[in-house]
Formats: structure tokens, C-alpha cells, sequence
């Protein structure tokens, strides 16, 4: 029962070309400054950029839709800022170096290290670090509106993402702005006291491939560990409009019901072939997939016939 790897070969020849496109250059965009703007300002929005587009892992999350997009025929990227805690550890000497006067007027004292001067005090400081952040998501977790015809999701009229959370997510989520989180006794009430399963999509439960690789769980499989709280135990939908964008939890309490300053809705697509009519596409495990399976299906067959004229009592 030999595999064979069509369709993977094909994608895994096709990425890296995609990739050595988008990102040719380091760094990959750069601004340049139109009449009337300083050439010095757009230097510096371009270094900003490119630090931020390496602090958010634009490159691996773009690589990972590339590769979806090949692989199933349409990728979606979700866009928008985030505001993250980050802790970070200041060192700071407990002496100052010594400082010994130059002789010669004018020249800077001269610094002389000490064992107290090389010794070093650790203080651990919260930073509140703004910044963009751009994320592939799965498909399966993404719902259009029907009637949208393009393979451009920013034309969807709404578009909605199911997530799986812990409570230690939700808790996240009670000091950020628009969210209405229930009190954690609630919480732990339909944790616990009267549990209730998130609901289950057939989708997310079905795998992409043959079972030759390790692949994460399912949000919807329980895995049993000690760390309850952390379980992905409930469900939020998030309905994004040009308007509003509207979150429930469990399909049964409205936890977010904000205005969307972006005024569209923050995700992004592209689909590889393109089918008249419709939001997904055509990828190659569709188009090579048939071709892979008729190949398996003659080289195991071929090779379970020489097995029998090899086996010369069984072809007595």
C-alpha cells in the first residue's frame, strides 16, 4: 500500500516560486515618498513597516495561506491591530563606571568598569505594545454570506468566523473594549454546574489528508487535561460587516456589538483557479487529486500482482 505524492509535489514546486515573488527583496514593500513629502519621512515609514510586518510574522502567515490557497483553491487572511501585553526584563548597573577627568582640554572623561559598575540589577517590566497583526485562517472556520459571487471576500456583504475559546480566553477578552463578558460564576456555570458542548461542525471534524501526518486536533475534539479552564469548551461567532460587527457566545449570549472603524470587513482572500459564480476555487488536490488516485490505484495493483507470482506455492 505504497502513497504517492502528486498533488504534493506539484504544490511544494509551486510554493517557493509564489514566495521568491512576494518577498524578492528585504525588505519585501518600501515607501516612496510622492511630490510634496520628504524622502527622509518615507524612509523611516518604511523601516516602521518593516519592523512591524517581522514583529506580527507577516512572511510565515502569508507562506501558511500560499500553501492553502494551492493546496484547497482559496485562502483567507484576517487583518486589524491588537494591543498585547509584553513583558520584558531591564538590566540597569548598581554603580555608575568610574569616571577619571581627561587631561587634555576639551576630550570626554575616561570610563573605567569596576567589579560594582559590572554588577547588574534585573527588573521585570509590563509594556502595553500596540501593533498591526495579520493572520491565516482556516476556511472551514469562515462563512460568507451565500449570495457572494466573487472569490474577493472583501466583497461579501458579511463574513463570519467561528472560534473556539477556553474561559481563560474569555477572560482575555472582559478588558478590552466592546466586549460584554459574563461574570466568571456565570461562566463557570456553564462550565461546570450545567456544562454545555460549543456546537460541532462537521467541517472542521474532517482532515485534509490521508492520516500519513500528525495533524492538530479538531476545535472541536476534547482533549482531557488537568488544565480545565484552558479547554476550548465554548464557541464565538463574529459577524463582521462595513458597519458593525456583532460576537455570540455559544449561539444563545451577545458578548460584542461594536461599531467597525475599519468600516469593511477585516479579511482578505485569493483563490488560485478561479470558478465563475462563486467565492471558492478550484485547488490542485481537486484538479491532480483524480490523477494521484488512479496512479495509487496501478502501482499498488501492479505490485500485488507481481507479490502473487513471486509467492510460487500460492501460485502452484
Amino acid at each position: 500500500s505504497l502513497n504517492i505524492f502528486t498533488v504534493a509535489e506539484i504544490v511544494q514546486s509551486l510554493l517557493p516560486q509564489v514566495m521568491g515573488g512576494l518577498f524578492q527583496d528585504d525588505p519585501p514593500f518600501t515607501v516612496t515618498a510622492r511630490q510634496g513629502s520628504k524622502p527622509n519621512a518615507a524612509r523611516a515609514s518604511s523601516a516602521v513597516l518593516h519592523v512591524q510586518l517581522e514583529d506580527c510574522g507577516f512572511r510565515n502567515e502569508i507562506e501558511e495561506g500560499v500553501l492553502d490557497g494551492l493546496l484547497l483553491g482559496t485562502a483567507v487572511w484576517a487583518w486589524g491591530w491588537e494591543s498585547v501585553k509584553s513583558q520584558r526584563k531591564i538590566f540597569k548597573r548598581k554603580q555608575e563606571r568610574q569616571s577619571i577627568p581627561s587631561t587634555i582640554p576639551g576630550q570626554p572623561d575616561t570610563k573605567i568598569d569596576t567589579a560594582e559598575s559590572d554588577d547588574f540589577d534585573v527588573k521585570d517590566e509590563l509594556d502595553d505594545v500596540e501593533r498591526p497583526m495579520v493572520e491565516n485562517v482556516d476556511i472551514r472556520t469562515i462563512f460568507v454570506n451565500p449570495t457572494l459571487k466573487s472569490s474577493d471576500i472583501r466583497k461579501a456583504k458579511y463574513v463570519i468566523r467561528r472560534k473556539k475559546m477556553s474561559l481563560e480566553d474569555l477572560e482575555a477578552l472582559r478588558d478590552l473594549d466592546g466586549y460584554n463578558i459574563p461574570s466568571r460564576e456565570l461562566l463557570y456555570s456553564m462550565l461546570f454546574q450545567n456544562p454545555e458542548q460549543a456546537p460541532s461542525s462537521s467541517l472542521e471534524a474532517q482532515t485534509l489528508t490521508t492520516g500519513l501526518d500528525h495533524q492538530a486536533a479538531p476545535q472541536d475534539q476534547m482533549i482531557a487535561t488537568m488544565d480545565v479552564l484552558n479547554e476550548a469548551t465554548f464557541e464565538v461567532l463574529e459577524r463582521f460587516d462595513n458597519n458593525k460587527i456583532i460576537a455570540v457566545l455559544n449561539q444563545k449570549m451577545v458578548i460584542r456589538k461594536t461599531e467597525n472603524i475599519f468600516k469593511r470587513n477585516p479579511f482578505v482572500s485569493v483563490g488560485w483557479w478561479r470558478v465563475p459564480k462563486s467565492f471558492y476555487s478550484l485547488g490542485i488536490g481537486t484538479l491532480v487529486g483524480d490523477e494521484q488516485l488512479i496512479q495509487k490505484a496501478l502501482i499498488n495493483g501492479t505490485l500485488d500482482q507481481t507479490a502473487w507470482n513471486l509467492n510460487l506455492p500460492m501460485l502452484r
